[in-house]
């Protein structure tokens, strides 16, 4: 019963979340791209919109909105392999790894959550890629069972966001009023190295079940943003 409920929430998870999804290509998308071979992801920005909990200090939001941040890249590059390949329909392109992407930003002294401030051409320069994957996501709360994307959020700090139960509830909301759906937007650009000209974009807005596990959450949204990437119309792939 419980994997049945757990299939029937991520299966209105995933048509939730694709009924509202439309991108948009540049019309000169196969011009701007022709000499493209390498695309890096950067951290997500994460924008929280529900009441920040005073027992969070500064640093321990930090820390999660990292977490979170990363837990969102590597599962968009993991769902963009996946849709790589040579055949006709395949993404024809290749992608900076998560690691080697957050490690030139930290040796250039450039903070991961804060790498969505700076400009296309700054970064391609640096991580020597010809265009960029940014990512907006705006919600109501923290997702903190992030174990399965290899990230871990200190125990203290979880246990100022769960209740006992193990449910996670909005910051500063009450806990009988858990049961409930709250929104989640995310706005997936990619842009040109050159000239930080819009090549490609997918905005996505929904509501999720407020007890939806945080792999969910991040898994769907994106592997529905790895289907609708571009470079797969390509004659060649080098």
């Amino acid at each position: 019963m419980k994997r049945t409920y757990t299939l029937l929430v991520m299966v209105a998870l995933v048509l939730g979340i694709a009924s509202c999804a439309r991108d948009y290509t540049t019309p000169v998308f196969s011009s701007k791209t022709v000499g493209h071979k390498l695309v890096a992801i950067l951290p997500y920005q994460m924008v929280y919109t529900g009441r920040q909990d005073a027992k969070l200090s500064p640093e321990e939001i930090r820390k999660i909105t990292e977490a979170e941040s990363q837990a969102f890249q590597r599962a968009l590059h993991n769902q963009l392999l996946r849709e790589s390949g040579a055949d006709k329909k395949d993404i024809k392109i290749e992608f900076q790894t998560p690691e080697r992407t957050n490690k030139i930003l930290q040796d250039s002294g450039i903070s991961l959550i804060d790498a969505w401030k700076e400009t296309p051409e700054r970064l391609s320069a640096i991580l020597g890629v010809h265009s960029i994957v940014y990512t907006r996501v705006e919600k109501e709360k923290f997702l903190t069972d992030l174990e399965s994307f290899g990230l871990e959020i200190a125990g203290d700090i979880l246990d100022k966001i769960v209740i006992p139960e193990g449910i996670q509830i909005p910051m500063g909301a009450n806990p009988d009023n858990y049961n409930r759906t709250y929104r989640i937007k995310i706005d997936c650009q990619l842009l040109n190295g050159i000239d930080a000209s819009l090549l490609w974009k997918l905005p996505l807005d929904t509501e999720i079940d407020w007890n939806s596990r945080a792999n969910d959450v991040i898994e769907q949204s994106a592997r529905l943003c790895a289907k609708r990437f571009p470079y797969r119309n390509r004659s060649y792939y080098r």
